[in-house]
């Protein structure tokens, strides 16, 4: 069987100059032997949920193969590299369909005075849901930024940061409101930045030393922290993410649809980048 499909996309592939391969997708080029054999033969049974209506190994051996078919092969060629079972790919593979399909539900968040990066006429809209004390946010947050700004994600992507502090992380109230009372002095973006670049070292204590390190007024600062309406406005933004279902952080958003695909960093970049190809690609 795996013979037969690697036959047959040998075939397709001879029949188009601008058909692809396998060596012509990113993660897929050095993948060799036994590894190959089985992305092919996953590739001959998986179907896209988007732009070809046929497997990843036929859409990609199409004349002009859609992006998403490069998208999902690479994929799985990182999933087999990394030593994933069938089921687990077969499940990775549904999660990020449930993700990614344009038909699913979407959620309508508030985004009026959230905290924002990248172009304003960026196509694809990023809402995380995060809280300032959680490390796998940090981790994304810090590689989020440096695509949204001068990355593969620049001029694609506006990415919308919703505070939602968590009682299991200690401090993230605390820390939930220093990013607000930075964020009403324009500084939201490097006092984050810090807080997450700086994670291991934090204490309650240390918020107010950071937030003179990026240049708030302190004035203002204590103002805006002791202030009720503060806190108000964080459990706002919390109480709203629960109202969409989000119990944990980092919870993704792109253009309204919660991503329940691989949390991985690596995932989340390539699936934003899907999101734009999908709406910038134009079908020849």
């Amino acid at each position: 069987m795996v013979r037969l499909a690697a036959l047959l996309l040998g075939i397709l592939l001879t029949t188009s100059a601008a058909a692809a391969t396998l060596d012509d997708v990113v993660c897929c080029e050095d993948v060799t032997g036994e590894a190959r054999e089985r992305v092919e033969q996953i590739a001959a049974v998986q179907y896209l949920y988007d732009c070809c209506e046929d497997t990843v190994a036929a859409c990609l051996a199409a004349p002009d193969p859609c992006p998403l078919s490069k998208r999902l092969a690479g994929q799985i060629c990182r999933l087999v590299e990394s030593g994933r079972s069938d089921e687990e790919i077969d499940r990775a593979l549904k999660l990020r369909a449930r993700s990614m399909m344009p038909s699913g539900p979407t959620a309508t968040i508030d985004l009026e005075g959230v905290p924002v990066m990248g172009a304003p006429e960026a196509p694809v809209v990023l809402v995380m849901y995060a809280c300032t004390r959680c490390p796998f946010c940090g981790l994304m947050a810090l590689e989020l930024e440096k695509q949204v700004n001068g990355g593969d994600l620049d001029g694609k992507v506006r990415w919308y940061f919703k505070l939602f502090p968590l009682k299991g992380h200690r401090g993230s109230v605390e820390s939930g409101l220093a990013a607000l009372a930075a964020h009403d002095q324009g500084k939201f973006w490097p006092f984050v930045h810090l807080a997450y670049e700086r994670f291991g070292a934090f204490s309650v204590q240390k918020l107010e030393p950071w937030a003179a390190e990026v240049g708030l007024d302190m004035a203002a600062y204590q103002q805006t922290m002791n202030d009720p309406m503060t806190r108000e406005r964080l459990v706002a933004s919390k109480r709203e993410g629960i109202h969409y279902g989000v119990n944990a952080t980092p919870t993704l958003f792109i253009n309204g649809r919660r991503y329940v695909g691989e949390l991985r960093t690596e995932a989340v970049l390539d699936a934003l980048l899907e999101e734009h190809e999908r709406l910038t690609w134009k079908q020849p």
